[in-house]
């Protein structure tokens, strides 16, 4: 039973190291440009999208989307020994294998000799994988834009300094323009100039003048004093 377990196991290790090995060269040997996006290629294109929704600091989050590409890369050398099974291709690894297309042929005076309903299942499969990048796009756009309103919430005073210190301004201002008595200019304790000085001065003789003349009038209304 000992030997059964160990020879498992070493069975198993053995099939990992040559997939690993495996996947590492084919990767390693496939075109990373083609016109069809054939192969390992939309894997590739979803991982590096999938790695926009990672922060900074994040370890678990890129490893997760590794795993998906692992998974994604996967299936193709699977779905290449599906097709190989079935006839549809010559080898186990000609749908990752290939020439790539870099340029699509446009010569128009060359006569069509395709297969329509192949082109047209080739055409749908192009306009399907558009649609969904165009899609990751937006999607990205949008993360983008939560992203940023994150930081501006957690953040505000990054980009309202402006307007905060001009509040601050305005306030201050209104409050000086409301300092008009003068028991509260001395209770502040402002150094006054002379001018200053000077024309509060005349407004308090001023006033005890007012004073002494009412005084002295209702005084002589009264009959108190006599006027000379």
């Amino acid at each position: 039973m000992e030997k059964i377990l160990k020879y498992t196991y070493y069975i198993c290790l053995g099939l990992f190291c040559v997939f690993v090995f495996y996947m590492t060269s084919v990767m390693f040997l496939s075109p990373r440009q083609d016109a069809l996006k054939r192969g390992f290629i939309p894997c590739t294109e979803a991982l590096v999208n999938n790695l926009t929704y990672c922060q900074k600091g994040k370890i678990f989050c890129p490893l997760q989307y590794l795993g998906k590409d692992l998974v994604c890369n996967t299936k193709v050398v699977w779905n290449g020994l599906i097709l190989w099974g079935k006839g549809v291709q010559k080898t186990p690894w000609n749908n990752y294998l290939y020439t790539p297309v870099i340029v699509a042929p446009t010569d128009d005076e060359l006569e069509y000799t395709g297969n329509p309903a192949s082109d047209m299942a080739a055409i749908e499969r192009q306009h399907n994988f558009i649609e969904q990048k165009h899609r990751e796009l937006e999607d990205a756009k949008m993360r983008a834009l939560q992203l940023e309103e994150k930081r501006l919430i957690n953040d505000p005073e990054a980009v309202l300094p402006t307007a905060y210190f001009s509040n601050k301004t305005k306030e201050t201002e209104d409050k000086s323009e409301d300092i008009q008595d003068e028991s509260l200019i001395e209770k502040l304790d402002i150094p006054l100039s002379a001018e200053v000085k000077g024309k509060q001065q005349k407004n308090t003789n001023g006033n005890i003048l007012h004073k002494i003349n009412k005084i002295t009038e209702e005084k002589l209304q009264n009959g108190e004093l006599k006027d000379e």
